[in-house]
C-alpha cells in the first residue's frame, strides 16, 4: 500500500470517528462532571482563581477558556454563595450564564473531539512507524471502533484530554530516546508538561520515563550485543540520556507554570512563596481522598466506601471489546516472539503503570480511570500487521475479529458509555457488575424527554443519577430519591409506590451513591421495566393493586424490623391492621386468609422462611451500605393455598375441635422427626372466634398409655393483643423425643390453657360434646411431610 493511499483512508476513518462523536453527542444530555468542569472553566477564564478546582487540574479550563470568550450574554459579574460546596457553586455559575445547554455544551465538547482525533492520528502515526501503513490503519480502525473512547471522546470531562496528551507525551519522549535533538526535547517536555497539567495521574509518566530510559540501554544490548559498547560507554550514554530526561522535565515544569498563570504562594501554612502552590495543593487532594476517604462505589451487586483490588481487572475484562482484547495478547506475543523488546516495552509499560496505580487506588468511580490504557493496547495490538496475513486462516480470522468489533461498537451507537462485552451479557447485563461512568452517568435527560413525548406521557416520577436539572429539558417530574436532590421528595412510598410512570437512573437503583439508604429504590428492583432508556434509565408502569392488603404482619425474631407506624408511612397507608408474630416457630393469616404484606428481620434462623401455606413474593430488601441484609419485605396473596392446606390438615372424628369461646382447632401437620435432634415438629392449626381477654397458651403434649405427659411442646408466639375473629392461628410445637419408642406408644394431646392458673379451656368435638380432659387426642403420629 503506498503512503498517499495510506493516509487517504486514515482521514476517512477520522471521519468515521467524528461522525459518531458530533452524532452521538447531539442525543446525549451532559454526564454528571460536565457541568462542574464547565462551571470551571468559567470561573476560572472569569476569575482567574483556583480555589474551586476541587482535585482537578488546569489543562482542560484553559482549553476551554478562549471559548467563553465568544460567549453571548455573559454576566456582567459573577456574584457566588459563600459555600464549600462546589456542586451549589458549578449550579449558581450555569444558572448565571444563562444558556441552553445543548447551545453551551456541543461546543465544549466539539474541543475534546478535537482531542480525540489528535490521538487517533498519533496513534496511526506511532504504529506506522513501527509497523508501516498496514499496522498505521490497524490501530487506527480499532480505534475507530472503540466504544469506550468514542464514549469518553465527545465529553467534557478530563478523561480524554489525559488520554491524549499521556499517550503523545509517551510517544514524543521515545522519539527523543532514540535520536535526541533539542526539538525533540521541547516537544516531550511540552506533551509531558501538557500531560502533568490534565490530571493527577499523569504523575506515572515520570517513573514511565525512567524506566523507558533504562529498558532503552537494556534493550539495545539484548537486540544488538555487539553495539552495547563498554561499561564506560554505556553509562556515558545513560548520563547523556538522563540529562535529556531532566531538560524536558524542566520544560514540564515551565508548562505547568504557566497554565497556573506563573502563579506564586505557599504550598503549606507557614511555607514561603514558591512556584506551583494550587498544583500541589490540588495533588495533596487527590492524595488525600484516593488514600484514605475512598469514594463509593459498585462492583458485582455489592456497595464500597473504599473499593476493590479486583474492580479495574473485572472493569478491563467486561467493559473492553473482546476482539481488543484478544488482539492485545496476540499482538504483544507476537512482539517478544519475535523479539522486538522495545517496541513490546513501550506498549506495554506504560500500560501497566496505569492499570497498577488504578487498582492500587480506592477510587473505584469507572473504567474512565483505566482509559490511556486503551491506546496503549491498541499500539501492541498493531503489531498484528507484521504477521503473514497471506495465509488464508490468519485471514479470516483477523477478519473475523475486526467485524466482530465493529458489529459490537456500532450496535451499541449512540450508548457508547453503556457498553459492555459478552461476557458481561452486554449493557443489559452489565449493571449487574457496574454503574457510575461505567453505564449511567447522567447521560440520557433527552432520550428520556423524547421517550415521554412519544408516549404521551405527561409526568413521570423520577430518581436521576446526574447533575442537571431535568426541567431544563422540558421533562416535568416528581422528585424520588436521588444521589444530588432534584426536588423535594414527597409521598414517595418505598414499600409500595403509588401507580404512575417511574423513570428510575440504574446508578441509583444500585443504591452506590445513596449512603443513607442505599435500597430505599429496591422495589423497583423485583419489577420488570417496560423500557430501557440508553440502557441507564429504566421506566416501570405501575398499575393499580385490585385488592391491596388490609393488613400486614410483622415477625418478631426476637425483635420486629420496624414498628407498625414507619411501616404504615412505606406503604402510605393509615388504615392497616398489623399483627405482630415470630415467624421462627408460628404464622398467622389475618381474616382468614386475605392478602398481606410481611416484614421479617434478616437472621439466620429467619434464612429461606416460608409460610405454612402459599409461598412469600419478595417485593423489598433492606440492607445497609455494606450489604448487611437487614430485613425483607414480602407480598401474600395465596388465599386458595391456604384453603387447600386447611382441608389436606390431618384430622380425628373429633376435629374442629371448639376450644372456649375463642379458638377452634382445625387440624394439625406432623412432620418428619430430626435425626439430628430427634424431634418431632407439630403445626397446630387454629381458627380465631374472639380475642381473649388474659394470656394463655397452646399445649401439646406427647402422654404415655396411662396418660402422664412425657413430652411437652407448648408454645403460643402470636401475642392475643393482635387477634381478631377469623385469623388463622398456626403455631409450631416442638418436642423433643428420648427415642422412637416414645413415638410409636405415645398419644398426642392438643388443647389450650390460662396463663399463669394453667387451667385448661372447654373442649367441645365438632358435635358440640366435650371432650376428656378437655383435649385433642390423637393416636397415631406416624410422621408426615408438611410445609
Amino acid at each position: 500500500m503506498t503512503p498517499e493511499r495510506s493516509r487517504w483512508l486514515a482521514v476517512g476513518l477520522l471521519l468515521v470517528i467524528f461522525a459518531q462523536l458530533a452524532t452521538s453527542s447531539t442525543v446525549k444530555s451532559p454526564v454528571f462532571d460536565e457541568p462542574l468542569h464547565t462551571a470551571r472553566a468559567y470561573y476560572v477564564t472569569a476569575t482567574g482563581r483556583w480555589d474551586m478546582q476541587a482535585g482537578h487540574l488546569p489543562l482542560l479550563y484553559r482549553l476551554l477558556g478562549p471559548l467563553f470568550w465568544a460567549l453571548r450574554g455573559q454576566p456582567s459579574s459573577l456574584e457566588l454563595p459563600r459555600s464549600n460546596d462546589h456542586v451549589e457553586i458549578a449550579r449558581n455559575i450555569i444558572d448565571a450564564l444563562n444558556h441552553p445547554w445543548d447551545s453551551l455544551i456541543f461546543p465544549l465538547r466539539a474541543l475534546v473531539m478535537g482531542l480525540t482525533l489528535l490521538l487517533g492520528a498519533t496513534l496511526y502515526r506511532w504504529a506506522g512507524e513501527r509497523h508501516g501503513a498496514g499496522g498505521g490503519l490497524l490501530a487506527l480502525f480499532v480505534y475507530t471502533f472503540s466504544p469506550n473512547l468514542m464514549a469518553h471522546g465527545r465529553l467534557v470531562t478530563t478523561d480524554l484530554v489525559l488520554a491524549c496528551f499521556f499517550f503523545l507525551a509517551v510517544y514524543t519522549f521515545q522519539r527523543l530516546l532514540a535520536r535526541p535533538t533539542a526539538g525533540r526535547c521541547t516537544s516531550a517536555g511540552l506533551c509531558l508538561g501538557l500531560a502533568l497539567g490534565s490530571k493527577a495521574s499523569a504523575l506515572l509518566l515520570l517513573p514511565t520515563f525512567v524506566l523507558l530510559l533504562l529498558g532503552k540501554d537494556v534493550t539495545r544490548n539484548r537486540s544488538r550485543p555487539r553495539d552495547s559498547g563498554s561499561v564506560i560507554t554505556r553509562i556515558r550514554r545513560l548520563a547523556s540520556d538522563g540529562l535529556w530526561l531532566a531538560l524536558t522535565g524542566l520544560i514540564a515544569s515551565i508548562i505547568v507554570w504557566l497554565l497556573y498563570g506563573l502563579e506564586i504562594g505557599p504550598w503549606a501554612e507557614g511555607w514561603p512563596a514558591l512556584p506551583f502552590p494550587s498544583y500541589v495543593k490540588t495533588l495533596r487532594q487527590v492524595g488525600e481522598h484516593g488514600a484514605r476517604r475512598g469514594h463509593p462505589a459498585f462492583l458485582m451487586g455489592k456497595r464500597s466506601g473504599g473499593g476493590w483490588l479486583a474492580y479495574f481487572p473485572v472493569a478491563l475484562t467486561i467493559k473492553t471489546p473482546l476482539p481488543t482484547l484478544i488482539g492485545t495478547v496476540a499482538g504483544a506475543t507476537w512482539l517478544m516472539w519475535k523479539r522486538r523488546w522495545w517496541n513490546w516495552l513501550t506498549g506495554a509499560l506504560p500500560g501497566a503503570l496505569l492499570f497498577g496505580g488504578a487498582t492500587l487506588s480506592s477510587l473505584n468511580i469507572g473504567y474512565r480511570h483505566i482509559l490511556p490504557m486503551v491506546p496503549f493496547m491498541i499500539l501492541l495490538l498493531s503489531a498484528l500487521a507484521d504477521i503473514p496475513w497471506h495465509r488464508l486462516s490468519i485471514l479470516l480470522g483477523g477478519g473475523g475479529l475486526a467485524l466482530w468489533l465493529m458489529i459490537g461498537t456500532l450496535g451499541i451507537y449512540p450508548d457508547y458509555l453503556a457498553y459492555f462485552n459478552a461476557l458481561a451479557g452486554g449493557p443489559n447485563g452489565g449493571r449487574r457488575y457496574l454503574t457510575d461512568s461505567n453505564l449511567d452517568w447522567g447521560q440520557d435527560l433527552k432520550q428520556l424527554r423524547d421517550y415521554l413525548e412519544e408516549q404521551d406521557i405527561e409526568q413521570v416520577h423520577l430518581s436521576y443519577f446526574g447533575n442537571v436539572d431535568p426541567a431544563a429539558y422540558g421533562i416535568d417530574y416528581d422528585p424520588l430519591p436521588s444521589h444530588f436532590p432534584i426536588g423535594e421528595v414527597e409521598g414517595f412510598t418505598p414499600f409500595a409506590p403509588e401507580p404512575g410512570i417511574y423513570a428510575i437512573s440504574v446508578t441509583n437503583l444500585s443504591g452506590q451513591f445513596l449512603i443513607e439508604n442505599p435500597t430505599v429504590l429496591d422495589w423497583f428492583n423485583h419489577q420488570e421495566p417496560i423500557a430501557s432508556i440508553g440502557h441507564s434509565i429504566d421506566i416501570y408502569h405501575v398499575e393499580p393493586v385490585p385488592a391491596p392488603p388490609t393488613w400486614a404482619g410483622l415477625c418478631r425474631a426476637p425483635g420486629a424490623p420496624m414498628d407498625s407506624s414507619t411501616f404504615a408511612r412505606q406503604v402510605g397507608r393509615d388504615d392497616l391492621r398489623f399483627v405482630t408474630f415470630d415467624c421462627r416457630s408460628s404464622w398467622v393469616f389475618a381474616h382468614g386468609g386475605e392478602p398481606a404484606w410481611f416484614a421479617v428481620p434478616a437472621t439466620v434462623e429467619t434464612e429461606g422462611i416460608a409460610p405454612p401455606a402459599g409461598s412469600l413474593v419478595t417485593i423489598y430488601e433492606q440492607e445497609n451500605y455494606d450489604g448487611k441484609l437487614l430485613f425483607t419485605v414480602y407480598r401474600w396473596d395465596n388465599s386458595w393455598a391456604l384453603e387447600e392446606r386447611l382441608h389436606e390438615l390431618r384430622s380425628t372424628p373429633d376435629l374442629p375441635a371448639r376450644v372456649g369461646d375463642f379458638l377452634t382447632l382445625l387440624g394439625l401437620g406432623i412432620e418428619e422427626p430430626k435425626t439430628e435432634d430427634s424431634q418431632l415438629v407439630v403445626r397446630s392449626y387454629w381458627r380465631v372466634l374472639d380475642q381473649p381477654d388474659r394470656p394463655l397458651s397452646l399445649m401439646a403434649h406427647l402422654v404415655d398409655g396411662e396418660g402422664r405427659a412425657t413430652v411437652i411442646g407448648d408454645a403460643l408466639d402470636v401475642p392475643i393483643e393482635g387477634w381478631a375473629p377469623g385469623d388463622i392461628i398456626v403455631q409450631k410445637h416442638r418436642l423433643s423425643l428420648a427415642s422412637e419408642a416414645v413415638l410409636e406408644r405415645g398419644k398426642l394431646q392438643l388443647g389450650a390453657y390460662w396463663l399463669p392458673s394453667l387451667e385448661r379451656l372447654p373442649a367441645l368435638d365438632r358435635q358440640g360434646n366435650p371432650l376428656p380432659q378437655n383435649v385433642v387426642t390423637v393416636a397415631h403420629l406416624s410422621a408426615e411431610k408438611t410445609p
